[in-house]
């Protein structure tokens, strides 16, 4: 199954990427909307070992921005992609949930989303690969469920098997199961539904944030001259991806980019103190986005070197934009300890990029747009003073140490 056929593009995610022009979707989102269509085609079909661990190239991503951003228009995109996925050998179909699915019905879905591949005379391949798309994400998730997300932490893992216990059925146990998960939703759910606590827990660990604040102008009536022959090139080679099975390989040159960045400290690491536990699985998003990045380019099944520049260059874009959700979260998630934690990282950034202390009014403006009330800010100012955050001299602000 390694030999899928004849590619019409010469790179996918470029290509769907060019597809989306004219949508009122930035190109973050729409090249993030690109990079998860294809990891969603490939299953847990294709995969690479690192460290004697077999990684599957499944993602979690939610794209985060306000309202009217565009969020809806590149996820419709990827679904009407992967619901395309019907007809193929075997009588095979790609595996797409429900939009509203409470965790009773997600593991039934998945349990119901089986394919099985003839390796070999000898050998059949079963596994349980659903693939969920979600405009509203807070739809599939209107509250934070700690059992809700223990369980998608495990899909996301892609173990030898899932099982749980059910009082009407009995044990239920699926083999080789994968979930894959592309959402949108808005910092205001973020800050209302997702406890401090979650920021240091498995779910959050595994997910990238794509942010983007300002919505994207277009011509409300000019022609838009998007191609049905592309359209139809990306679903052309979008089936023989539905056909790759293997293990991918590296070359020398791409262990050695890959190894540097991960020995050097995997620079620019994320300093938001929200994006500390997200921080230790860096490494194992960007081998995901390496597998990817090959397939997009070849049917292979060979990480190169650009491949690998590729992905860290992909995950940094994401990166450097997170720290913003938590600046439009405000201070109506995690309380007075979010919001300080907060306060000094801005502070710490701006203290970097200026080279010189902050002004008290920047300090005060920065605080005034995350409280309810202006009489809560002297007392948090105070509060970061006592707890050593500041040193404060001439109404000049310094921030102390880092995060």
């Amino acid at each position: 199954m390694t030999d899928a056929g004849q590619r019409r593009l010469d790179y996918w995610i470029d290509r769907f990427v060019e597809h989306t022009e004219g949508f009122p979707t930035p190109l973050i989102y729409r090249r993030w909307g690109a990079i998860h269509t294809l990891a969603g085609l490939l299953e847990r079909r294709v995969w690479t070992v690192t460290a004697g661990r077999e990684l599957y190239p499944n993602l979690f991503v939610l794209l985060v921005g306000p309202p009217g951003v565009g969020k809806s228009d590149i996820l419709r995109e990827a679904s009407k992609m992967w619901k395309s996925m019907r007809d193929l050998a075997g009588g095979r179909k790609l595996h797409v949930a429900p939009d509203n699915v409470t965790k009773a019905k997600l593991i039934k879905t998945l349990e119901a989303a089986s394919t099985r591949l003839v390796l070999s005379d000898t050998q059949l391949l079963e596994y349980h690969s659903l693939q969920v798309v979600s405009s509203e994400f807070s739809v599939f998730l209107p509250e934070y469920d700690k059992t809700f997300m223990s369980v998608l932490t495990q899909l996301f893992d892609c173990l030898d098997d899932y099982s749980e216990g059910r009082i009407s059925t009995g044990d239920t146990a699926i083999p080789n199961p994968q979930l894959h998960m592309i959402g949108g939703t808005t910092p205001g759910y973020m800050a209302t539904t997702f406890p401090e606590a979650a920021w240091t827990m498995g779910f959050s660990s595994r997910l990238i944030m794509v942010y983007h604040g300002e919505a994207v102008e277009v011509d409300l009536f000019g022609e838009q001259k998007r191609s049905n022959s592309l359209w139809d090139d990306l679903v052309h080679d979008a089936k023989l991806f539905m056909n790759l099975y293997g293990k991918l390989e590296w070359t020398p040159e791409a262990i050695e980019l890959i190894t540097s960045w991960n020995k050097t400290g995997r620079l620019p690491v994320p300093s938001h103190p929200k994006l500390t536990t997200y921080n230790t699985r860096r490494i194992i998003q960007v081998i995901k986005l390496c597998i990817i990045a090959s397939v997009s380019r070849s049917n292979e099944l060979i990480i190169r070197e650009d491949d690998v520049a590729t992905a860290i260059a992909w995950l940094l874009e994401a990166e450097q934009f997170m720290p913003e959700i938590f600046k439009e979260m405000g201070g109506a998630q995690g309380g007075t300890g979010g919001l300080l934690l907060d306060l000094h990282h801005w502070a710490m950034s701006e203290y970097t990029k200026r080279g010189k202390p902050l002004r008290e009014g920047l300090v005060i403006g920065f605080l005034a747009q995350r409280v309810q009330y202006t009489n809560q800010i002297v007392p948090l100012l105070q509060l970061a003073i006592r707890n050593g955050m500041f040193e404060v001299n001439d109404n000049l602000w310094t921030p102390k140490g880092g995060q």
